[in-house]
């Protein structure tokens, strides 16, 4: 992808996962979703006090700063990998979408019925990815 001037590259989702962004953007991303959930879970406890809701959403915001830990602490690392900004990517197209279904959300009402509100790994990537994309991280 990175030497050659392609229309278009196959690859499976198990490489796409395998490309990370590079430390210093991923750690930007997280941090806006840390504060999104800060911010929703002052607003729940505010508006209705649901202590389920704020319970899951706290784990999920807790889950989101150790993962900044992480790439903080891996930031002085060198990776042989190339990062998914040097690929040259300019869109994005995913077969089999349904792998991908289980992001993270954040609701002031119940979550029975709605799957887990702490989402997927694989989701996030996907969804990070795509924010880079379209520079929604900046």
């Amino acid at each position: 992808m990175v030497t050659g001037n392609y229309d278009a590259i196959i690859i499976g989702h198990s490489s796409l996962k395998k490309v990370g962004l590079p430390a210093e953007v991923e750690a930007r991303m997280y941090d806006q979703q840390v504060e999104e959930i800060a911010n929703a879970i002052e607003d729940i406890k505010r508006e209705r006090g649901d202590r389920g809701i704020v319970r899951d959403m706290e784990k999920i915001k807790t889950t989101l700063e150790n993962k900044i830990k992480d790439l903080k602490a891996k930031a002085g690392k060198k990776d042989d990998v190339v990062n998914f900004d040097e690929l040259g990517i300019d869109a994005l197209f995913v077969d089999e979408m349904h792998e991908f279904k289980n992001l993270f959300f954040t609701t002031q009402m119940s979550t029975s019925g709605l799957g887990n509100p702490k989402g997927s790994g694989k989701a996030f990537d996907l969804f990070m990815k795509i924010k880079w994309l379209y520079r929604d991280w900046e």
